[in-house]
């Protein structure tokens, strides 16, 4: 079993009585599509090129330390090395462009305006991914993730507490560190986008709220164990309902616990549906359906809120949907998704410091504004 782990499409604010509401996320036809915002998945069922101007089975060359004070991180594709670089400080900084070929390659200018109209009658949900690239992010162990909408980032954390923050694009603006209280096990991550911050969960179900940047401690609590009958917290993620959605290794269930961590609300058991050792769990952006893996098989599939199957489980790495072609790593860790390109990743777990990109089948859009009130 991979000793750790967690995405969120989007929210808004409603203030009712002084407390904050988390309204829902809804896709559609609107905002930015992939090529905008990342590259673009293939469309066949095994690994290949993508239209963004990276082919699948390559692997990045992680951060490496340039003078000046800045990070570059190197992704090695068909058509060459290509390098893009950030600034290392704590402040959030846009990193540089990888353009690549055909549709074009992903910026990274900060979160989604969430401008866009939605309709949401035309809502399509991702049911396969395609892989897109491997990228070696520099810290070795990660076993949790989150993009930062209102920043556009991506971070990346490792089980002993240490990470990277980084754009789109993959420039690394900096590097990070949880707060001691889930420090040492963490395993999962989540970003909340009604109150702009990030929530870090470790195996012994201690939650703390940072600041997503900063990964500054704003509060420690704790998801109770007994209470809820989980054992061990090894992935979390954000609901539209505005629950979280949280995975118990030693039950192989989500147990869904209200935001305020009060009530428990609903639990569905995935170990019967093929999952064992569950070990990841990422909103699917744009959608109310979960990506859900293993931590050994390794395996991954898509279910409903309520526990019914999308996508089956199937091998990480194989020719079935949910995650498609590439690789298959042995301690599949550090699930999360992307809401500005529909994108997820997972990371290889336990010593490695490798991360796989994946992209919807027929590409992606930025579904980071499209909300509506459930």
């Amino acid at each position: 079993m991979a000793p750790r782990e967690s995405g969120y499409c989007g929210g808004v604010l409603q203030n009712v009585l002084g407390s904050v509401v988390l309204l829902g996320v809804m896709t559609a036809a609107c905002g930015q599509s992939a090529a905008d915002t990342g590259d673009a998945g293939s469309t066949g069922g095994s690994s290949s090129s993508s239209t963004g101007g990276d082919s699948s089975g390559t692997t990045g060359t992680g951060g490496v330390p340039t003078s000046g004070g800045e990070t570059t991180a190197a992704v090695t594709t068909s058509e060459g090395t290509s390098t893009t670089s950030g600034a290392t400080s704590g402040e959030a900084t846009t990193g540089t462009t990888e353009t690549g070929s055909g549709e074009g390659g992903e910026t990274s200018t900060g979160g989604s305006t969430g401008e866009g109209v939605c309709d949401p009658d035309a809502v399509l949900d991702a049911v396969s991914f395609n892989y897109i690239k491997t990228v070696d992010v520099g810290v070795v162990g990660i076993s949790a993730g989150y993009y930062n909408l209102k920043a556009g980032e991506l971070v990346f954390l490792a089980a002993s507490g240490s990470g990277v923050r980084m754009t789109l694009d993959g420039a690394v603006l900096g590097d990070v560190e949880a707060p001691a209280a889930v420090a040492d096990d963490l395993d999962g991550a989540v970003y909340d986008p009604a109150t702009d911050t990030a929530l870090l969960v470790d195996r012994d179900c201690n939650l703390a709220e940072v600041d997503p940047v900063t990964l500054a401690e704003i509060s420690v609590d704790v998801i109770d164990a007994v209470k809820f009958d989980v054992d061990l917290c090894t992935g979390v993620a954000l609901g539209v309902d505005g629950n979280l959605y949280v995975a118990s290794v030693g039950t192989d269930e989500v147990v869904v616990v209200s935001r305020d961590l009060m009530d428990e609300v609903d639990r569905f058991n995935v170990q019967d549906a093929g999952i064992t050792s569950i070990d990841g769990i990422a909103l699917i952006p744009g959608s109310e359906n979960f990506l859900i893996s293993s931590g050994t098989m390794p395996a991954a599939g898509i279910f409903t809120a309520t526990g019914g199957i999308v996508a089956p489980p199937s091998d990480i790495g194989g020719g079935s949907a949910p995650l498609v072609g590439g690789v298959m790593p042995s301690s599949p860790d550090a699930l999360f998704s992307v809401c500005a390109n529909g994108q997820v990743w997972l990371c290889a777990g336990l010593q490695s410091s490798e991360c796989f990109k994946y992209a919807p089948e027929g590409g992606g859009e930025d579904v980071c504004g499209c909300l509506m009130e459930l």
